[in-house]
C-alpha cells in the first residue's frame, strides 16, 4: 500500500473516523498541515489522531474532503454550525459556501416572517425592538378603533379584553 493510500484514523470527540492520507491532503487546511508537516499532534492509545471537536458534523466535513462537494442542509442553524467547523479546520471555501447559503436562508426567512405594511427588521430582535413593535401595533389598533367608532368617542387606551368582547357581542 502506498503512503498516499495509508489509512489514517481520526478520533474526533471520541468517535473514530477512517480515511486516507490522500483524502486529508486534497484541500488546503488543518488536515493537510497535519499530514505534510511535523506539527506535534496528540494520539490516543490506538494511535488515532485526536481532534478535540464535536463529531456531529465531521462526516460532512470528511465527505467534503473526499469529493470536493457537499450536500448542505437547508437549516440556518445547521449551516452556521458547519460553517464554524469549516472555520476550525481552515476550510475556507466550505466556510464561504455555508455562510452564503445561510445568508440566503436568513433573508428568505425574514421576508416570509415580515408582517404586511411593516418595515423590515433584520436579525434577531432586541427587547427594545420588541417593545417598539408592540407599541406600534397598539397605536395602529387605537387608530382602527377611532375609525370604527364613527361618531362615538374612541377608547382612550387600547384594552384587548374590551376590544374582543365588543366585537364578540356585535356578531
Amino acid at each position: 500500500m502506498s503512503s498516499q493510500n495509508a489509512i489514517i484514523k481520526l478520533n474526533v470527540g471520541g468517535k473514530v473516523f477512517k480515511t486516507t492520507k490522500s483524502t486529508l491532503k486534497k484541500v488546503d487546511g488543518f488536515f493537510r498541515t497535519i499530514v505534510e508537516t511535523s506539527v506535534p499532534i496528540g494520539r490516543d492509545e490506538e494511535g488515532c489522531i485526536i481532534v478535540q471537536r464535536n463529531p456531529k458534523h465531521f462526516g460532512l466535513i470528511l465527505n467534503y474532503l473526499r469529493y470536493g462537494t457537499i450536500q448542505l442542509p437547508a437549516n440556518y442553524y445547521l449551516l452556521k454550525a458547519i460553517s464554524e467547523e469549516a472555520d476550525f479546520y481552515l476550510l475556507i471555501d466550505l466556510k464561504e459556501i455555508c455562510d452564503k447559503k445561510a445568508r440566503i436562508i436568513r433573508k428568505t426567512l425574514h421576508f416570509i416572517q415580515r408582517p404586511m405594511n411593516h418595515r423590515f427588521v433584520p436579525g434577531p430582535l432586541s427587547a427594545h425592538q420588541v417593545s417598539a413593535s408592540i407599541s406600534a401595533l397598539i397605536r395602529s389598533c387605537k387608530v382602527q378603533l377611532r375609525r370604527e367608532s364613527d361618531s362615538k368617542q374612541a377608547e382612550p387606551l387600547f384594552r384587548p379584553v374590551s376590544y374582543i368582547s365588543k366585537y364578540q357581542n356585535s356578531n
